[in-house]
């Protein structure tokens, strides 16, 4: 089992892709990251999509910068993330916001 989240645009392409374990730790922080709890079946997603206005992806990034300058150890001495999970969650959030900006809102699967 594992977490597979989707990014969608508003022609049903798929933009981005981010995966996590199980028990990845990185998994319900993730949900955190979008204030998306429910979507969150424990081992996996719950199968269900959500639809984000650009305001809720600012947040989302917003949370994630905040996370970043405090708790993340994986960083070289520019400051620059290393970690690739880290790195796959900050692009997906990005991307989700340029699509977000560019069509209204952005479709993510919680899956």
């Amino acid at each position: 089992m594992g977490h597979d989240i989707y990014s969608y645009n508003e022609k049903g392409e798929i933009l981005q892709q981010v995966s996590f374990t199980a028990g990845d730790f990185y998994a319900p922080w993730f949900y955190d990251l979008f204030d998306a709890h429910q979507y969150n079946g424990g081992v996996s997603g719950i199968g269900a999509t959500l639809m984000l206005t650009p305001s809720q992806v600012e947040e989302a990034l917003e949370r994630f910068m905040q996370i970043a300058d405090h708790a993340f150890l994986y960083k070289n001495s520019r400051g620059e993330i290393f970690d690739f999970q880290q790195k796959a969650i900050l692009k997906f959030i990005e991307d989700c916001l340029d699509i977000a900006r560019k069509e209204g809102a952005v479709k993510v699967a919680f899956a």
